[in-house]
């Protein structure tokens, strides 16, 4: 556990709490305990993006923050709005995962490994593996910045966000514009080596 783990944590259980009291009137008395549950879920989701260590682990916990997300946003709501924002939400995601996990695939046959600190070692290290590796590297990590540019809606893949933030509620657009960015920030600081 380092400052960033600590630090994500810390801003995972603050943000909880803030969107829990943020939805508390807007959530139907019907769908309060799939609401909170999803929620925790996420919650769990962002904290382990920020101890993650090792390939599998970030893909697992990033999956952890959006699947729940899709039920999140059709829940306050049920017309079509709601309807196309969720699935537009959850194709753009599935397609952004697999892109993520395309370019993980190459780091870990380029690496031998899915630790970052050891992924991070080979491609940067400056030895032979390094230089051998230069070209299909670029290619992984362009993957990698692809996939976690969706989740971060950076330019030029945040198409698909008007859309679904006008789609969903309130706090439903509140957690899309905060959550998955944090998630995804923290895991381009540990995948791209600027926290080991």
């Amino acid at each position: 556990f380092d400052p960033l783990a600590h630090l994500t944590r810390v801003l995972a259980l603050a943000t909880g709490i803030l969107f829990l009291l943020l939805s508390w009137n807007e959530m139907p008395k019907r769908n309060v305990a799939d609401h909170h549950a999803c929620l925790l879920v996420i919650i769990a989701g962002v904290s382990l993006v920020g101890s993650s260590n090792d390939l599998v682990t970030l893909f697992l916990a990033l999956e952890l923050v959006s699947i729940p997300t899709y039920v999140l946003l059709y829940l306050p709501r049920h017309d079509d709005a709601a309807q196309e924002a969720s699935l537009k939400y959850f194709l753009l995601s599935v397609f952004s995962s697999a892109l993520l996990l395309f370019g993980f695939s190459y780091l870990f046959g380029l690496a031998g490994t899915t630790n970052i600190a050891g992924i991070l070692h080979v491609l940067y290290g400056g030895g032979e593996e390094s230089k051998a590796v230069a070209g299909l590297a670029q290619i992984a990590m362009l993957m990698v910045a692809a996939g976690l540019g969706f989740r971060i809606t950076a330019v030029p893949f945040h198409f698909y966000a008007p859309d679904v933030f006008q789609g969903t509620s309130t706090s439903g657009a509140a957690l899309l514009s905060y959550i998955p960015k944090i998630a995804g920030f923290v895991a381009i600081l540990r995948v791209f080596g600027f926290v080991v």
